[in-house]
C-alpha cells in the first residue's frame, strides 16, 4: 500500500541520515538499465515509514551508459562480506543443517537405490529413561548397521549416520 513503490520499482535500501531514514533507488519502474538510470529518494521518520517522494527527485538525472554507476549487487556484495566475513565463515556447511536420514537419502537416491529399511531391534530402561537400538539397512547393498540412541528416532539418526559413513567409504 505504499504509494512510493509506484514510483521506485526497485528499492535499493534504506539508510539513516541525520536522524531521518532515507529510502534510495537507482533504477525506478521506467529506466532503462541500473547504470545510468535516475536516483531517488524518499525520507521518512521512521523506518517502516510511510515515506514521501523527495520533491526534486530524481537527485541524480539520467546519464549515459557507463557514465556512472549506482554500487550494483557487486559493491553491495563486498561490502557485506568485509562487513560480515567472520559471521560468514562461521557458518555451517548447508550439507551439516541437514539431519543424517535426510543425508542418506539424498546420497541413495541419488545414485538409484531404494530407500533405506529401518526396524527397531530392542528396547531397554524405564519408560522415562529408555535406550533404543535400531537397525537401518540397505537391501541393494546388502548392509546393515545398528544405532543407538535414547528415543527411537535418535537412535535412527545414529544408525543413518553410520549407514552414511560406511556406504562413503565403501565407494572410494
Amino acid at each position: 500500500d505504499n504509494p512510493i513503490m509506484e514510483h521506485f520499482g526497485y528499492v535499493g535500501g534504506v539508510v539513516k541520515i541525520d536522524g531521518k531514514y532515507m529510502l534510495y533507488t537507482a533504477h525506478p519502474i521506467d529506466s532503462v538499465a541500473p547504470d545510468f538510470s535516475p536516483m531517488s529518494l524518499a525520507p521518512a521518520d521512521r523506518p517502516e515509514g510511510p515515506y514521501t517522494p523527495e520533491p526534486r527527485n530524481p537527485i541524480l538525472k539520467e546519464g549515459k551508459t557507463g557514465e556512472w554507476d549506482d554500487g550494483g549487487f557487486s559493491e553491495a556484495e563486498a561490502f557485506v562480506n568485509r562487513l560480515m566475513a567472520r559471521r560468514l565463515e562461521a557458518l555451517p556447511d548447508a550439507a551439516s543443517l541437514k539431519d543424517a536420514k535426510t543425508r542418506l537419502q539424498e546420497w541413495l537416491q541419488a545414485r538409484g537405490l531404494s530407500l533405506p529399511e529401518y526396524a527397531v531391534e530392542s528396547t531397554s530402561g524405564e519408560p522415562h529413561q529408555q535406550a533404543f537400538v535400531v537397525r537401518c539397512e540397505v537391501a541393494e547393498k546388502e548392509t546393515s548397521v545398528i544405532g543407538h540412541g535414547s528415543s527411537r528416532r535418535s537412535a535412527e539418526q545414529d544408525a543413518a549416520e553410520q549407514m552414511l559413513s560406511k556406504l562413503i567409504s565403501d565407494s572410494e
